[in-house]
């Protein structure tokens, strides 16, 4: 090892710690100044760490043997050092060349020697003298109760001197470490493995592609080590976009659209590259908002197969805002039960009516693909149809349509009309007969037929102003509407604050149990966002106050004002 500027006692305590395995790392440097060693050893064992990490950890008696001959000899000219949580201790010593400390030992011990100004320079010795007693007094503290540094850092070390050295800055060259390794992107003649992808073959490197994934790791460093070619199993939607995947694990960088989406996010998720993945996910989220059905739909079961919550989220408003658009299209009657059944489940649907729905999950059971498992498919979807909230027409209509008729699903809708009819029955006498009827399968959904009013939202001239409307009263679905209320407008910026008051006639009992629902459509009644008030019990001395900022495109033309009447 290169010991040339090293005094023999730094020497020997190195060679001692290399000897017992201690040293992890060292440096020696000269110049024609000073001497700088910086060692880098594990520390004693048996001895803990106190709670900042260092407490308690001394130098080995090599070193410290060695600092006691320097701190003698005058040579040393500041000094530090720093125990990290890792377990490993950094000491860092300045020494004086030989021939300097012989100078100024000389001038300290005899000041007459010194320039004509004697004065002047038997201060400045005895003043040096004094500098190197202090010296020896901090090192042989240092030595006795050394606690490390608190920052762990041996840039930032205490001098010996007292004399605090300036923090360390990283400095970073991303973009053109990125472009250095973007270069070697599919280069055949550095490469050290061939990835074999259905008929193509790309050329990678096995550094890069391991550092980027576990699952690569796992394939070059475990199961497959020294394959010159790897064979890579997966679907045809994955091969038409491993390209663009690969590249990424080179670049950080994917050209990604609707089409190429689903299968970079697979193969992003087969092979753990979850900075990707989180990417794919971004830009599915974006591209599922309200009124993007299209998407929504075909991203959906990816979504739910891959538990992205964020992305199912997403889609399932979307879908479910805008129902009545799928029901329209061809897939409708393609879409698997589970997808159906999630639908029927979730309380934001935006619908017409709950007969208008009962119609489309008919024609779904009564298609040709799905007809054959009738009986099980209307067990799982129908008791997920609200029947109590049609209307008595609508009930009767159920009663006597040809699935009402069908063996597989007649004794179903039987009941499931039997519990219709009693709630219509019982419920306007609740209160006395003491039942409830609060499961979700007696609540209204977000019903297009409950809207009391519709604003313009881009030209009103209703801020400040009271407008009346009517909906039917209590809970029951009634085309009679004579409960009376009000509702007043007032925007501030870009936020609209809705006021509702309840009149006597809408209130069963002295109140009115509600809920209030804004729709914001566009001028083609494509929802994109729906916001619900918290259930309010009205009375005369109350009102409900809902505040709702709407999307800031433009396309955010309408707002429809739904009250929904809700069962105890």
């Amino acid at each position: 090892m290169p010991f040339e500027g090293c005094p023999s006692q730094v020497q020997a305590a190195v060679e001692g710690l290399l000897e017992e395995n201690r040293v992890t790392n060292w440096k020696i440097s000269a110049d024609s100044a000073n001497t700088t060693v910086v060692l880098r050893f594990t520390k004693v064992a048996g001895i803990q760490n106190g709670d900042d990490g260092a407490a308690g950890q001394r130098f080995p008696p090599h070193l410290e043997a060695a600092l006691e001959v320097l701190l003698l000899e005058n040579r040393i000219v500041n000094w530090g050092r720093t125990a990290e949580r890792t377990g490993s201790i950094t000491a860092v010593l300045r020494l004086k060349p030989v021939g300097s400390v012989q100078d100024e030992e000389s001038a300290a011990q005899h000041p007459e020697n010194s320039s004509p100004s004697s004065h002047s320079g038997r201060h400045h010795c005895g003043r040096a003298v004094r500098q190197r007693e202090q010296r020896r007094a901090n090192i042989a503290q240092h030595l006795e109760h050394s606690t490390g540094s608190a920052n762990n850092d041996p840039e930032t070390m205490e001098r010996g001197d007292g004399e605090a050295s300036q923090p360390s800055r990283t400095l970073k060259d991303e973009n053109n470490f990125i472009r250095n390794v973007s270069q070697f992107f599919n280069q055949k003649d550095i490469s050290d493995v061939v990835l074999k992808v259905g008929e193509k073959k790309f050329f990678g490197h096995k550094f890069v592609l391991a550092k980027s994934s576990e699952v690569f790791r796992t394939i070059l460093y475990d199961k497959q080590v020294g394959l010159p070619e790897i064979d890579l199993e997966m679907s045809e939607e994955c091969q038409l976009h491993f390209e663009p995947f690969l590249r990424f694990l080179y670049t950080a960088e994917v050209q990604i659209c609707v089409n190429s989406a689903v299968g970079i996010l697979c193969l992003a998720d087969k092979y753990s590259e979850m900075s990707l993945k989180t990417l794919c996910t971004r830009y599915m989220v974006d591209n599922t908002q309200s009124p993007k059905v299209q998407n929504a739909l075909n991203w959906y079961s990816w979504a739910k197969a891959l538990h992205m919550e964020d992305l199912v989220d997403s889609c399932t408003k979307t879908i479910s805002w805008n129902m009545e658009h799928l029901f329209t299209l061809n897939e409708w009657l393609e879409m698997d039960i589970d997808f159906v059944a999630d639908i029927l489940s979730n309380p934001q649907l935006v619908v017409s009516n709950e007969f208008t729905l009962y119609q489309a999950v008919e024609r779904w059971l009564l298609s040709d693909s799905h007809l054959t498992n009738l009986d099980e498919n209307s067990k799982k979807l129908l008791p997920l149809v609200r029947f109590p909230q049609m209307m008595v027409q609508q009930v009767y209509k159920v009663e006597t349509g040809e699935l009402a008729q069908k063996d597989g699903s007649k004794d179903l809708i039987e009941k499931l009309l039997h519990k219709a009819y009693r709630f219509r029955s019982l419920c306007p006498f609740q209160a006395d007969l003491n039942i409830t009827f609060n499961e979700e399968f007696y609540r209204p959904r977000n019903y297009k037929d409950l809207t009391v009013d519709t604003v313009r939202m881009q030209n009103t001239l209703r801020f400040g102003i009271q407008v009346d409307v009517r909906t039917y009263v209590g809970p029951v679905p009634s085309t009679v509407r004579e409960g009376e209320w009000k509702i007043t407008y007032r925007k501030s910026n870009d936020s609209w604050t809705l006021q509702v008051y309840c009149h006597d006639s809408a209130m069963v009992n002295g109140e009115a149990r509600i809920q209030v629902v804004l729709v914001i459509s566009d001028d083609d009644d494509r929802v994109l966002l729906v916001e619900a008030s918290e259930e309010t019990v009205c009375s005369r001395g109350n009102h409900l106050t809902m505040v709702i900022t709407p999307p800031s495109n433009n396309e955010a033309n309408l707002m429809t004002v739904l009250i929904k009447p809700l069962p105890n």
